[in-house]
C-alpha cells in the first residue's frame, strides 16, 4: 500500500471517529454536571475544550483537502 494512500485512508477515518469521541464526551460531561455541582465549572470547561478540539480538527482536515486538490 502506498504510503499516500495509507495517509488518506487514515483521515477519512479520522474524520469518522473524532466527532463521535467528541460526541461522547460532551455526553459523558453533561450527564456528570448534575452528579456532581462542585466540578461543573471543570465539566463546562471540557465540553468548551471538546468543541474547540472539533472545530480545529475539522478546519485542518479541510485545508488538508484543498491543499492536496490543488496539488
Amino acid at each position: 500500500m502506498n504510503a499516500t494512500v495509507m495517509i488518506h485512508e487514515l483521515t477519512k477515518v479520522l474524520q469518522v471517529l473524532i466527532p463521535i469521541g467528541v460526541g461522547g464526551r460532551i455526553a459523558y460531561c453533561l450527564c456528570q454536571i448534575p452528579l456532581d455541582e462542585e466540578n461543573a465549572g471543570v465539566m463546562k470547561r471540557r465540553i468548551r475544550n471538546a468543541l474547540i478540539f472539533l472545530v480545529l480538527s475539522e478546519v485542518i482536515t479541510q485545508l488538508l483537502r484543498i491543499v492536496k486538490q490543488y496539488y
